[in-house]
């Protein structure tokens, strides 16, 4: 069994903060997490390339150092989507994530969003995966949320909308929904 980790989580309040909100996710449409009910600006089709490409060379970053770590990561979907391998010590491939994660720098957008923004944001989706009938855990303070690649992005994709226009960050456009 391997975990699902995505570029698309550790960005997700991010992209909503930044005018390639609604671009990303129009270029992660199979994948999780961003802004969905916002609408994408004038002239945001090129910036969703140019994040997307950011995203996949950012995850592909991380891909390789966890390799040169030890752990068998293979490179990421089309989307950025990682899977993380199941291990007898998840602290391990954690902190080795987290340094992989550093070292890779930060996704488009991310320094706008604080820690625990983020963390916020992955305790609403964790919620809600749960309120859909799926054993996630929220992730420990510092940690990033990570989800069983059993899980269907229909229901990622649905979660991390709500969990989104949730925010209290979000513009009142995408709250609730609307």
């Amino acid at each position: 069994m391997t975990t699902r980790r995505t570029g698309m989580i550790r960005a997700a309040a991010a992209t909503r903060m930044t005018a390639a909100a609604g671009a990303v996710c129009a270029a992660m449409a199979l994948s999780l997490l961003a802004g969905c009910s916002q609408s994408p600006t004038a002239g945001s089709s090129s910036q969703a390339s140019l994040d997307a490409a950011s995203i996949q060379e950012n995850s592909l970053s991380i891909a390789r150092c966890m390799r040169d770590k030890g752990f068998d990561v293979p490179d990421p979907d089309s989307d950025g989507n990682l899977n993380m391998p199941t291990t007898d010590d998840p602290e391990a491939v954690e902190k080795a994530f987290k340094e992989c994660e550093d070292s890779a720098g930060p996704l488009p957008g991310a320094e706008d969003v604080s820690e625990e923004e983020m963390r916020q944001f992955h305790v609403r989706l964790a919620e809600c995966l749960r309120q859909e009938g799926y054993d996630v855990a929220d992730p420990a303070p510092g940690e990033n949320l990570a989800v069983d690649e059993s899980i269907p992005e229909e229901a990622l994709n649905t979660c991390s909308e709500k969990a989104d226009a949730e925010s209290p960050s979000a513009p009142a456009t995408t709250k609730g929904g609307k």
